[in-house]
């Protein structure tokens, strides 16, 4: 994925949830640590690569989200958050997303 060769590496990622179905979830908790210790560049991989392996993992966007803001990279950060919106448009969560966009957009 990180070649930009998606159709090569999917059969890799399926590879690795057949050996340990756990593994999405683990590369979330240590995203999350990462947050918590502000190490942003190490949080969005996990996140990133979390949604490698499991696309339709939509809290990994809102904390990849996060973690781009806190590498200064508002423009992607709100893709992030909007990519979270389109699957939950109500929650507190939801309320946290949208304001971190409109906060985004002013620093521009």
């Amino acid at each position: 994925m990180a070649m930009d060769k998606p159709d090569e590496a999917r059969p890799h990622f399926a590879k690795v949830l057949q050996l340990n179905p756990d593994r999405a979830a683990a590369l979330y908790a240590e995203g999350e640590r990462a947050l918590n210790t502000k190490s942003f560049m190490v949080a969005n991989l996990q996140f990133q690569t979390m949604l490698w392996l499991d696309p339709t993992a939509h809290r990994a966007h809102y904390a990849r989200g996060v973690a781009l803001a806190g590498l200064g990279r508002n423009k992607q950060a709100i893709a992030s958050y909007e990519r979270y919106l389109k699957t939950d448009a109500t929650s507190a969560w939801a309320k946290q997303a949208k304001d971190a966009i409109r906060r985004l957009k002013e620093a521009r």
